[in-house]
């Protein structure tokens, strides 16, 4: 309820303050490429099956990710790095750029497997459903066979095996 008050605020008779907000918010980009979209799709779909991965792991006490080093957050960022920047950054020293993109590879694949195979009546399910699955209907696959396109038409040499079938198996190429 709004009630009417008879007297009118206080002014202050000293200078103006100006008012600061250390928060500048980021400006959105609203015209994003069909690739910048692709890939929050990504981030969201891995979001959406965290938890099934969480109760994976905890159930079974491991985990097959692993090998990029890389975190479950990183993932996406570096995989899509190879679809928005002409030379993406190797976050690895130790091993080459093309090696790592295939551990992230793998890694991905696995987190979707163990994830779903989390989910109620999938823990027997084999590797043909499962790839079936993956390959079929998930935004990874979409990230991934996109990735080895970017590969096979890569100027660096040593990225065009990856997209020869080390990152998506021929049959789902």
């Amino acid at each position: 309820m709004l009630s009417d008050f008879l007297q009118d605020a206080p002014v202050s008779d000293g200078e103006p303050v100006i008012l600061a907000c250390p928060y500048i918010p980021k400006k959105e980009n609203t015209n994003p490429t069909e690739m910048v979209k692709l890939c929050r799709a990504l981030k969201a779909e891995m979001a959406s099956l965290r938890p099934w991965y969480d109760m994976a792991t905890q159930k079974r006490r491991r985990t097959t990710v692993g090998v990029s080093r890389l975190s479950l957050e990183a993932l996406p960022s570096f995989i899509c790095s190879f679809l928005t920047e002409s030379t993406p950054k190797n976050p690895r020293e130790d091993v080459p750029l093309a090696f790592e993109l295939r551990y992230a590879a793998d890694d991905l694949k696995a987190y979707y497997n163990e994830a779903v195979t989390a989910q109620p009546g999938m823990e027997t399910s084999d590797s043909e459903t499962l790839a079936r699955w993956f390959w079929g209907d998930t935004v990874a696959s979409k990230i991934l066979r996109a990735v080895r396109e970017a590969c096979l038409k890569s100027g660096d040499e040593s990225l065009r095996p990856a997209g020869g079938g080390q990152i998506v198996p021929r049959k789902f190429a």
